[in-house]
């Protein structure tokens, strides 16, 4: 189970349609921005991706995953940065945010 520390007290929030699951990332950890699952019932959380993000010395290039639930929940997309650069916009199934 994840707690909450200084590099997690502040994340770019989302509540899934059924109300069960909270979605959030945090700042750059070691050139990656990972993807919080928080269980509202039971506390429990855990890391479900970690997406490639730029220096964060340089904002001008910077990109946040602003995580969110399509219409139904099943799926999650999140903005993210190819290797080239470029933004883009990429989407999962929400089946793993399940905190088991």
């Amino acid at each position: 189970s994840f707690y909450f520390n200084e590099f997690y007290c502040d994340i770019h929030c989302s509540l899934s349609p059924d109300g069960k699951y909270i979605i959030g990332d945090g700042y750059p950890k070691g050139g990656y921005r990972q993807l919080l699952s928080i269980d509202r019932e039971t506390g429990k959380s855990k890391i479900i991706l970690a997406a490639k993000s730029p220096d964060p010395a340089h904002p001008d290039i910077r990109c946040d995953l602003h995580a969110r639930f399509a219409f139904d929940g099943k799926f999650i997309s999140f903005d993210t940065t190819a290797d080239d650069g470029r933004r883009e916009i990429a989407i999962f199934p929400a089946e793993y945010l399940s905190c088991e």
